[in-house]
C-alpha cells in the first residue's frame, strides 16, 4: 500500500505511514489543490502530525535486529558443530564394525557356540592308528618331512575346526592351536614325555600325536643321539619266572568286559538322527562278525519329509568303559549319496533305547528281536 500523503510504500494492514506518520486512509488527507489548467500544483509536503496512539518510527528502524537469544553465540555454535561431527564418526565406526562382522559371516554368538561344541579330535573321531595316514572323510591330517602331524581338520556338529601343531624340540613341547573360521578357540600344550611310542599315531589328552625319534633328541638324528627311552622295551626279570596267573594278559578281563557290553547292544534299532540335512530316519543293525562287532547304518527320509537322500554304510562298533559310551564309526559305503559323509555315533544304551548327543544327536529303539537272532552274522544289505 502506498501512503496517500508522502507516497512511501507500507504494509497493507498498517493504519499509519511508517515514513510520515499520516493515516493511511485517503479521507484523512485533504485533496491537493488543482492548477487552473486542471493539473495539480507541484507537490508540497504536508506538515506531519504526531499521534499518541503510535509513535513515529523511521523506516530504517522498522526491522529491529533479532534479540540476542535468537542469535546463538559463536562459541556455542562451534561446540554444536563438534558434537555433530563426533556423533557422525561414532555412528560410522559402529556401522563399520557391524558390516565387518556381517562380511566375515562370524558373530560372537557363533564363536561362543563353536567353543561350547568343541571336542579334541581323538574324542570326536576314532582313526586307525596303525595306518601311516589315517585321514578319512571326517578328519584330515597333514605332516612335515619327519612324518609329524602339522595340521588336523575336522567337522563336528556342523562346525569345522582347524588345528596347527608347532614342535619345540628344545623345550620338548607340542603347541596345538585350534581355530574356527580363523578365530582362536583353544591352545593346548603336550609335553614329549607324555608320548609313549614313536613313529606311531597315539592319543594323548584327546589329541592325536606322532613323534619321531629325532624329536626326543632336540632334532638330532637318532643315529647320532641316544634313543628315547620309550623305544626300549621294559626289561623282563630273569631271576623270577612269571607265575601262572601272570601268563594271562592283564587286559583280557577288560576285553571280556567290553565284549559283554557289546553283546548287550546287538540288535536292530529304528528311530532318527540329526545331521546337516536335518532330521533323518535311521535303521541301525548291530551284529557280531567273528571276533568283531559291526553295524549297518541305513538312513532315509522320515514319513512326510523330503530333506534327505537314502543310503547305507558299515560301521565298526566298540565300547569305552572309561566314558561309558558306545562308539560307532563308519568305514565302508554300500550306497553313498552325493556329498554325504559318515555320521558317527556316540551313545549310551538304556534298556532298549540307544541314544546320544555327541557328533549327531540320535534316538533309536530296539525292535522286538532277541540278541541271538541279531548276532548270527552280517544282516541283509
Amino acid at each position: 500500500m502506498r501512503c496517500p500523503n508522502c507516497g512511501a510504500e507500507s504494509n497493507d494492514n498498517v493504519q499509519f505511514c511508517h515514513s510520515c506518520g499520516a493515516p493511511m486512509t485517503p479521507e484523512a488527507i485533504p485533496p491537493q489543490e488543482q492548477a487552473p489548467d486542471g493539473g495539480a500544483y507541484p507537490y508540497q509536503e504536508q506538515p506531519r502530525t504526531i499521534y499518541a496512539e503510535e509513535p513515529v518510527v523511521s523506516q530504517a528502524s522498522a526491522a529491529p535486529p533479532l534479540p540476542d537469544r535468537q542469535q546463538p553465540p559463536k562459541k556455542k555454535r562451534t561446540a554444536l558443530i563438534i558434537t555433530i561431527v563426533a556423533l557422525i564418526v561414532i555412528i560410522a565406526v559402529i556401522a563399520g564394525i557391524i558390516v565387518g562382522i556381517s562380511l566375515s559371516g562370524v558373530s560372537a554368538a557363533e564363536i561362543q557356540k563353536a567353543k561350547d561344541n568343541y571336542l579334541p579330535p581323538a574324542k570326536a573321531f576314532r582313526v586307525d592308528t596303525s595306518q601311516r595316514d589315517p585321514s578319512n572323510d571326517q578328519i584330515r591330517f597333514t605332516y612335515d618331512d619327519r612324518d609329524r602331524i602339522i595340521t588336523c581338520s575336522y567337522t563336528l556338529k556342523g562346525m569345522k575346526y582347524d588345528q596347527t601343531y608347532t614342535y619345540d624340540d628344545q623345550k620338548q613341547i607340542i603347541i596345538i592351536k585350534t581355530e574356527y573360521k580363523e578365530y582362536p578357540i583353544i591352545n593346548y600344550e603336550i609335553t614329549y614325555n607324555q608320548v609313549t611310542v614313536v613313529n606311531t599315531f597315539e592319543e594323548v589328552d584327546g589329541y592325536y600325536i606322532r613323534l619321531d625319534e629325532d624329536s626326543f633328541n632336540n632334532g638330532v638324528p637318532a643315529t647320532e643321539a641316544p634313543t628315547h627311552p620309550v623305544t626300549q622295551p621294559p626289561t623282563q626279570p630273569v631271576t623270577q619266572p612269571p607265575t601262572e596267573s601272570a601268563t594271562t594278559p592283564p587286559t583280557e578281563q577288560a576285553t571280556e568286559s567290553e565284549d559283554a557290553y557289546l553283546q548287550k547292544l546287538v540288535g536292530t534299532y529304528k528311530g532318527s538322527y540329526v545331521a546337516n540335512q536335518g532330521e533323518t530316519g535311521l535303521t541301525l543293525t548291530v551284529y557280531r562278525e567273528g571276533d568283531e562287532y559291526k553295524a549297518l547304518f541305513d538312513f532315509y527320509n522320515l514319513p512326510g519329509k523330503d530333506n534327505a537322500k537314502a543310503g547305507k554304510y558299515l560301521m565298526n562298533v566298540s565300547y569305552r568303559a572309561d566314558e561309558g559310551l558306545y562308539y560307532l564309526d563308519g568305514y565302508e559305503w554300500l550306497e553313498q549319496p552325493e556329498n554325504y559323509s559318515f555320521a558317527n555315533l556316540r551313545g549310551k544304551l538304556s534298556g532298549d533305547v540307544f541314544s546320544g548327543e555327541e557328533n549327531c544327536p540320535f534316538t533309536l529303539t530296539r525292535e522286538a528281536q532277541s540278541a541271538s537272532e541279531a548276532s548270527d552274522g552280517v544282516p541283509t544289505r
